[in-house]
């Protein structure tokens, strides 16, 4: 925001919500303050821009910007591709509508901006710090906004939060104000703009002139500070060249978010692979890996299922991982079981080749089957 001094850089705290205002002599110092994915708003001083008044009859809201467009280009001898335009609506009634219009010089705003630009910091809105105050102190009625940017002070004429009529003067000597308000207050009454002036604020920094702009307006006047934060306007001075690119930063910052977000699962993966292959090469060559988990054998009592060479009693029961429940001295070499999921428990005993016995354990757990063979 322009200030006497150059700018105000206003951040909103991140726990308790006040707002820290910097100081600052140039824009080149607020470079180290901001990151590319800030969303900011630029405030415009008075002498960038050219804020005009204008009478429109009652049209289609959709035709006023192109309605606009040719009454500024009627007022500066300027081409529409020189100029970034917008407009705000002070009044409308049945017979027409009274229109703030606003205008910047595209190489004048690249100009102010150049510190910005260069780092690829974008704001989101360009606006006129004068009706950013405007909005915030008088939203509704008349006011004379009165304050200093750089070495000028500014005299602003508002209608219910709008910019209509702006003047610069230079210095701040009584006897210059005694000489600009009333041809200022003149000017205001030639284009149907109530000048009594019921609101009339002027910045802290000017309080030695008080007395004398009560005197010279006979209205009461008001001292205001830095808004923190100003009321957001409509009002939005961005080039179009400006809105592409920053649509081009944008999505450039979402691929990159998405590329190191692939890395890292991609580093996490490779990080993990050795340890992958080490315990599959392990599995293929451990002699007692499990070829069915929900099955083990354990010690059992009797001699039930023993086979004719058996030297020890197991049992074959359904549960957990078997190979880590075998016992030694509960194998018998030459043996082979079979096990099948049937539903109801069924042993029988057979001969193997080998002279040992065949076992066979039949299991059945909710309608579903399968086979496992396995070696003891």
């Amino acid at each position: 925001m322009p200030t006497a001094h150059g700018w105000n850089f206003l951040r909103a705290a991140e726990r308790n919500g006040s707002w820290d205002v910097r100081k600052l002599r140039t824009l080149d110092e607020a470079v180290p303050l901001l990151t590319a994915q800030d969303d900011f708003v630029l405030g415009l001083p008075i002498a960038a821009v050219l804020a005009q008044r204008f009478h429109l009859p009652t049209v289609d809201p959709a035709e006023f910007p192109e309605m606009v467009r040719i009454q500024i280009e009627k007022a500066l001898p300027f081409s529409a591709d020189e100029l970034t335009t917008d407009f705000e609506v002070i009044e409308q009634t049945e017979t027409g509508s009274v229109v703030s219009a606003v205008a910047v010089r595209n190489d004048h705003l690249a100009e102010i901006a150049a510190p910005l630009l260069k780092r690829d910091y974008i704001p989101r809105q360009v606006t006129v710090y004068a009706a950013q105050r405007a909005s915030t102190h008088a939203p509704q009625g008349n006011a004379l906004l009165i304050y200093p940017e750089g070495e000028t002070i500014v005299s602003a004429v508002t209608e219910n939060g709008k910019v209509s009529l702006t003047r610069t003067l230079e210095g701040v000597a009584p006897q210059q104000l005694q000489i600009e308000l009333p041809q200022l207050a003149l000017s205001a009454e030639l284009q149907g703009i109530n000048a009594s002036f019921p609101n009339v604020l002027l910045d802290e920094t000017c309080y030695e002139l008080r007395e004398t702009v009560q005197g010279i307006l006979s209205s009461p006047t008001e001292i205001v500070g830095v808004e923190t934060p100003p009321a957001s306007v409509k009002l939005n001075l961005l080039p179009e060249s400006w809105r592409l690119r920053r649509s081009q930063l944008a999505r450039r910052g979402e691929w990159r978010k998405w590329l190191i977000w692939a890395g890292a699962a991609y580093a996490g993966l490779v990080s993990r692979m050795p340890g992958l292959l080490s315990f599959g090469n392990w599995a293929a060559r451990s002699p007692h890996r499990p070829r069915c988990a929900q099955d083990r054998i354990r010690p059992g009592r009797g001699s039930q299922l023993e086979g004719a060479r058996a030297r020890g009693r197991f049992a074959l029961l359904p549960g957990r991982n078997f190979a880590t429940s075998v016992q030694q001295s509960a194998l018998t070499r030459g043996a082979h079981y079979c096990l099948q999921s049937v539903r109801a428990p069924n042993l029988s005993r057979r001969r193997s080749r080998f002279g040992g016995a065949r076992l066979s354990v039949h299991r059945q757990v909710k309608k579903e089957s399968g086979t496992a063979n396995f070696s003891v």
